[in-house]
């Protein structure tokens, strides 16, 4: 997938044991589309949009009840917003999500929102992208699955209209910085494997520690003590 910004690099939030997981054995959880699209949770990781092809926006509505007729205007002031989603029912992927960090986030005081702490109790900065993306690039190579990786683009779910792809997501999650990698499988059920220790081309923080990440130029990230 085209980058229009560089990833510099990603962080993965977890509880401690799946983060022991990832970084001593590379383990590589990705769910389906559809479980995120039927997650109901207070941390930001359900989207009822997931996997959704298409956005209209509603500029009247007329509605049927009984024997009266009501209509409703964006142009009277009747109608505030509304929008109507399109679903590919039969749309399936896996997808494994972390934050990313770019050069917009450079001298940035706390690039990171906060409330991703609630995401678990340690986290893995990669700062190694390149060879983090060879390593999951080839296994899903080996396994024959089309894949592809990248930045969410982030809408306005009551302003945009068109396609939308499953790397677009509504800007109430904006804060998540998030980076996918995606695989596409008709098998609708988590894929799971190993890329390998990682230890060489990343580093695992308590949770305390977010808050102190800086990221100094597109060569040097600082995490405070």
């Amino acid at each position: 997938m085209k980058q229009d910004k560089s990833i510099l690099s990603l962080i993965k939030i977890g509880k401690a044991e799946y983060q022991q997981a990832l970084y001593e054995k590379g383990q590589i959880y990705m769910q389906t589309a559809q479980y995120f699209k039927s997650l109901e949770d207070n941390e930001g990781r359900g989207d009822k949009l997931e996997g959704a092809i298409k956005v209209e926006q509603l500029t009247w509505l007329k509605m049927l009840t009984g024997d009266r007729e009501l209509e409703i205007k964006k142009s009277n002031g009747t109608m505030i917003r509304g929008n109507v989603i399109t679903d590919d029912l039969n749309f399936k992927c896996n997808i494994y999500s972390l934050i990313g960090l770019t050069e917009d986030d450079i001298n940035i005081e706390t690039p990171i929102d906060l409330s991703n702490c609630s995401l678990g109790d340690y986290f893995i900065l990669i700062f190694n992208v390149r060879e983090f993306n060879k390593r999951i690039k080839e296994k899903l190579d080996e396994m024959k699955l089309k894949n592809s990786w990248g930045l969410v683009n982030y809408y306005d779910e009551y302003q945009h209209e068109g396609k939308l792809d499953i790397f677009m997501k509504s800007a109430k999650f904006k804060s998540q910085k998030e980076i996918r990698y995606v695989a596409f499988r008709d098998e609708n059920e988590p894929l799971i494997f190993e890329i390998g220790n990682i230890s060489d081309i990343a580093i695992k923080c308590s949770i305390d520690k977010l808050r102190s990440i800086k990221l100094i130029n597109e060569n040097e990230i600082q995490i405070m003590n």
